[in-house]
C-alpha cells in the first residue's frame, strides 16, 4: 500500500515537471481616434476609423532562448516584431487602471506584433477565435493557444 502511494506521488510530480510552464495573456483595446473629418477633400471616405491595439505577453518560470514566430489573433496571422523585456506587475493606464499581468518570478516578454502575414505552413487552423502563439525553443517547435482574447476598454482619440 505504502509503495504504491509512493509510486503515484512520483508520477504526479514527473507529470507536473514535464508540464511546460509557459502561459500567454492577450487583451485587445479598440481606438477611436478623435478629430477625424467627416469626408476627405474629394468628399469620399469614412468619418471613423476604428483599430484594434494587441497587448501580448509571454511568461515562463526559466530564463531560455526562445524564438517567437508567428501569432494569430483571432482569425489573422502576424509575424512577431519586437520582443521586450518586462518587469511585473503589469497595469494599462488608460482610461482605468487595470491589472494586466500579475507579479511573477520568472521571464515575462511583451510581443510585439508586426505585419499581417499568411498562415504558416503546416498549421492547422480548426479554431479561429483566440489567440495562437508559434515558438521555437532549443530546436523544437511549441504551439501555446488561448480560447478567448481579454477585452479592454474602449479608448476615445483627443
Amino acid at each position: 500500500m505504502k509503495t504504491l502511494f509512493l509510486i503515484s506521488c512520483i508520477l504526479i510530480c514527473g507529470l507536473a515537471l514535464a508540464q511546460s510552464p509557459a502561459r500567454l495573456y492577450v487583451y485587445s483595446q479598440q481606438f477611436t481616434p478623435g478629430m477625424i473629418p467627416d469626408r476627405n477633400m474629394n468628399g469620399q471616405g469614412s468619418p471613423t476609423r476604428n483599430s484594434t491595439k494587441y497587448y501580448v505577453y509571454f511568461t515562463q518560470a526559466k530564463f531560455a532562448k526562445i524564438q517567437f514566430d508567428f501569432i494569430r489573433l483571432d482569425s489573422q496571422w502576424y509575424r512577431i516584431n519586437a520582443i521586450d523585456s518586462m518587469g511585473t506587475p503589469i497595469y494599462l493606464k488608460q482610461p482605468e487602471k487595470k491589472l494586466l499581468m500579475p507579479q511573477t518570478n520568472g521571464m515575462v516578454l511583451q510581443l510585439n506584433i508586426g505585419e499581417i502575414c499568411p498562415a504558416p505552413k503546416g498549421v492547422s487552423d480548426l479554431r479561429k477565435t483566440g489567440a495562437h502563439l508559434i515558438f521555437k525553443q532549443k530546436g523544437k517547435k511549441y504551439n501555446l493557444s488561448l480560447s478567448k482574447i481579454k477585452g479592454l476598454p474602449q479608448v476615445q482619440g483627443l
